[in-house]
């Protein structure tokens, strides 16, 4: 039970950065993590990535900005604690939301 809420914790996650805007620099560069046309299988092949480096505990497997910030409960944690040092795996399955 405690790993379906991590895993659910951690999509909310990166639905949370996706939307944000944090894994891209700015509207309009062209380079980054996320082009520009990046349509519905982009995005979800970005949480692919994403949650590939949080199983295996290495956030350097990720392009972040230098300036990204994290938190768990609502307090700063650097990449690559906290969850990030105790996820166990993928579990069975992958929700992905979208229209």
């Amino acid at each position: 039970m405690r790993g379906n809420l991590g895993f659910a914790c951690v999509i909310a996650l990166v639905g949370a950065v996706i939307m944000s805007g944090v894994l891209y620099t700015k509207a309009d560069a062209s380079t980054g993590m996320i082009p520009l046309n990046c349509n519905r299988a982009c995005l979800e092949n970005v949480v692919e990535q994403y949650l590939g480096a949080l199983v295996a505990h290495d956030p350097k497997r990720l392009a972040l900005s230098k300036d990204v910030t994290y938190t768990e409960n609502n307090q700063l944690v650097e990449i690559g604690d906290g969850f990030w040092k105790t996820a166990e795996g993928r579990g069975n399955y992958t929700h992905i939301f979208g229209p």
